[in-house]
């Protein structure tokens, strides 16, 4: 199990590396915004399909992204889109924080 990153909770979220480097990689993307497969996101930030998974549902449980279901006009499934709240900013700027305090202590 990945560690927890304590900054967050001054924000009243919690969320660990893998979380931490989903909401890193989405700041980095197209205003905070990405459409791409769960396996894609897990290649990008170097994580398993399953964590991948399981963070990208922590993340949107707490508000910290919003994930938005895409279909074609005839309803064939596309990727998801993912973008990153303005909570989730705040965490991913605390949490960085956390971990360059954590590398420097």
């Amino acid at each position: 199990m990945a560690k927890r990153v304590r900054a967050c909770e001054v924000l009243g979220v919690r969320i660990n590396e893998s979380e931490l480097a989903i909401l890193h990689w989405l700041s980095k993307a197209n205003d905070g915004r990405c459409a791409c497969s769960v396996q894609q996101l897990g290649d990008a930030v170097g994580k398993s399909e399953v964590t991948t998974r399981n963070s990208l549902k922590a993340l949107e449980g707490q508000g910290l992204i919003v994930i938005y279901a895409r279909y074609l006009k005839n309803g064939a499934r596309l990727e998801n889109e993912y973008e990153l709240t303005p909570l989730g900013e705040r965490a991913l700027r605390l949490g960085l924080q956390g971990c360059e305090k954590a590398a420097e202590g």
